[in-house]
């Protein structure tokens, strides 16, 4: 077919000569641009594959389709999962998501030739490293089918060295819904999507893994269940769970993201999230034109991961450059594999954790997901901080992160693996009083501590209830401070209440109702209330009921799914005379749902400070540490939290230090009394268990 050198293809992509790297595309879709006008401008003559070929129409369907066919023969195995042994010394070169990215590939790979690793026709010169592309190098862009063929050449010429894995639009055709097929449409003159040759691309690319689980030649002779393993997925949204199936012992994750609505920003090496308590990364290599419009990303990028004699001790090392510097020389920096803490170019460094279970179960996939989602994301800003500044008295904090899918069943199954397996186990700021009702239950003889957890039912402020610390008031509290403000302040007389049918919603409906009766002589039958079960949306019941209450007041002690669905249904001619309001678990989303979508009036109750102001010096570290990650996103009071129940965490173990021992924890605990931290004035409360008694009541973004 061909013999690409790279050397030729340098000195045609060499700033935007004869081809451009960024052709003005049709629309403005940029997740998707239509290249089809200028493919069809341009093509046959201005493509680099021209240089390697005598022809006026460089690129042949036939020679391509023997290609890929003696790759399916020769070495391609049709497994979804591949097991790569590596030694102490071994190097990994990952490529992150490319999108067709041709001339930031070509560079990448000039940069592997200049550190000795590549030569001029894309021989690997190592025999210690291998080469892999984490899938997802079409579309997006003018070139992905130069970009495809140069990794499929790659294959050829370094087999066994060289893995191209199946990422999302590799996955089950959905390449065809994108602007690839559009371009060996054009370029091929392929026929559609029935043309043999785009079968045949569909053939090879289902013969990709997408997923490799790379061990430790140290523990070859043990069993493929029983090794530890560091994992590359490149499917995005792979749930963790099923990666686990296939061995309980994942060390270390490099996961592909859903870009359409994953955000970061600028840099191509993200730390994510810890879910199960597995480090995780995701790599970028790409600045296509949907990176840069939207992530502001504008870099080429590679990785090595350079084996150390173990994970913990492994490292990895992000070389990028600014797309239109003048120099082509790359920049680098190391990092610890594990931690993510940055590394001195000769510094020995292995990571070691804080050796008890810390566990935090949240909702990330049903009706409380938003909070959840916001929870985790302060949390992880702790987390990541801490760690990257060397962790707490040199060990490294980690959090097991697990989706309960705010369902009390999925929370007792999911904990009681590590319980079984632990004396004693850390819970951190569970979320939902259901389901953490469900794992006090089920945690009545163990051995455990619970702080600062993220509910406000009384049913886990009781006095014998000593594992349990909070930092937040309960709900109660927070109704009792909207009730005075509804009565005192706006003058209210019909309320009504939409609420959970469980013990979250019955805790604040409980407490409305006997400040309404035993402090403003409410009778019960002058108060109207409607109801909805956890994880449904049906609301329709409720809605009859408060509609015929004709309320001046309604509030919310709800998640926002069926909160969002009772507006809708009652509609804004009818709610734009009613008041409505809602404790702190309802989130921001909702206020923003009514006050910028509906245009309705909302008032919420808080338990933190507001995340905008900066006289208080946490809520400054977090801002200052949100940017770092976030800059454009808006604060929210939820990941304010998240953090600040991190760094109240960090503080009690630095105090517990060196035994992590119950009693020891508890003493790091009782230090907290009476303690300015960061300007947050904490006071235990030892009948509820508090250490906070601050509630601000906001008027969607006018906090008083």
């Amino acid at each position: 077919l061909f013999n690409i050198i790279l050397s030729n293809f340098n000195l045609f992509i060499h700033d935007g000569y004869i081809i451009p790297e960024y052709p003005l595309f049709q629309g403005s879709n940029v997740l998707n641009p239509n290249y089809s006008q200028f493919l069809t401008d341009t093509y046959p003559i201005k493509s680099p594959f021209s240089l390697l070929s005598l022809n006026k129409f460089p690129f042949n369907k036939q020679a391509i389709n023997k290609k890929l066919e003696r790759l399916i023969a020769g070495f391609l195995k049709k497994e979804d999962t591949v097991y790569l042994q590596v030694d102490n010394k071994d190097e990994l070169i990952i490529f992150g998501v490319l999108y067709g990215s041709f001339h930031s590939l070509t560079r990448n790979l000039s940069d592997l030739k200049h550190q000795g690793i590549l030569d001029d026709n894309l021989v690997l010169l190592k025999k210690n490293l291998k080469l892999i592309f984490m899938g997802d190098i079409l579309g997006c862009s003018a070139y992905s089918l130069e970009t495809f063929l140069t990794v499929v050449d790659l294959m050829e010429k370094n087999p066994s060295q060289v893995f191209y894995m199946r990422g999302n639009l590799e996955n089950q055709q959905n390449w065809m819904n994108g602007n690839f097929l559009d371009e060996i449409t054009i370029k091929l003159e392929a026929t559609g999507q029935f043309d043999p040759f785009v079968q045949q691309i569909n053939d090879f690319l289902s013969f990709l893994p997408s997923k490799i689980f790379i061990y430790l030649s140290s523990e070859k002779e043990k069993f493929s269940n029983q090794r530890s393993y560091f994992v590359l997925n490149s499917i995005a949204d792979t749930p963790i769970e099923s990666l686990s199936k296939i061995t309980p012992h994942i060390d270390l994750l490099i996961q592909n993201q859903d870009y359409s609505y994953t955000y970061f920003f600028g840099q191509g090496l993200i730390q994510q999230p810890s879910i199960n308590g597995i480090p995780t990364w995701s790599l970028v290599s790409s600045p296509n034109p949907s990176f840069k419009k939207l992530f502001h990303y504008q870099q080429d990028s590679f990785y090595k991961v350079h084996i150390n004699t173990s994970f913990n001790h492994s490292t990895i090392t992000h070389f990028w450059r600014e797309i239109g510097s003048n120099t082509s020389a790359f920049s680098s920096i190391k990092y610890n594999l594990m931690s993510g803490r940055i590394l001195q170019e000769n510094e020995d460094y292995e990571a070691q954790w804080i050796d008890i279970p810390i566990i935090c179960t949240l909702d990330l996939t049903e009706s409380a997901k938003v909070l959840g989602t916001r929870l985790l994301k302060g949390m992880d800003l702790k987390i990541r901080q801490i760690n990257r500044n060397g962790g707490i008295h040199g060990k490294l904090l980690r959090v097991n992160f697990i989706d309960d899918e705010y369902t009390p069943s999925t929370t007792v199954k999911k904990v009681s693996p590590f319980i079984e397996k632990n004396l004693f186990t850390l819970f951190l700021s569970p979320l939902g009083t259901p389901t953490t009702n469900a794992l006090i239950s089920y945690l009545k003889d163990k051995e455990y501590l619970m702080l600062f957890p993220y509910t406000g039912s009384m049913d886990l402020r009781q006095p014998h209830l000593k594992n349990i610390y909070h930092f937040r008031p309960s709900y109660a509290d927070e109704t009792k401070a909207l009730i005075k403000y509804a009565k005192e302040k706006l003058f209210k007389q019909r309320f009504a209440f939409f609420y959970q049918d469980d013990s979250y919603g019955h805790s604040s409906l409980s407490a409305a109702k006997e400040m309404l009766i035993n402090d403003y002589k409410f009778s019960p039958s002058q108060l109207c209330e409607g109801s909805y079960m956890r994880n449904s949306v049906d609301i329709n019941k409720a809605a009859d009921i408060i509609e015929k209450c004709n309320p001046d007041i309604l509030f919310f002690f709800s998640t926002i799914a069926p909160s969002q669905a009772l507006v809708n249904r009652l509609g804004i001619p009818f709610l734009s005379n009613i008041n409505l309001t809602g404790i702190s678990f309802l989130t921001d989303n909702f206020g923003t749902f009514l006050s910028t979508d509906k245009g309705l009036n909302f008032l919420i109750s808080r338990i933190v400070p507001n995340p905008l102001h900066q006289d208080i010096e946490i809520v400054n570290d977090y801002q200052i540490e949100f940017n770092r990650w976030y800059p454009g996103m808006k604060y929210d009071v939820d990941s304010l939290e998240g953090y600040i129940n991190v760094s109240l965490l960090a503080y009690v173990l630095e105090n517990s230090f060196p035994l992590y021992t119950k009693s020891n924890i508890i003493k790091g605990i009782e230090n907290l009394n009476g303690k300015n931290f960061k300007g947050l004035d904490l006071k235990y409360n030892p009948k509820t268990h508090e250490f906070s008694d601050k509630i601000w009541i906001d008027k969607f973004g006018d906090q008083k």
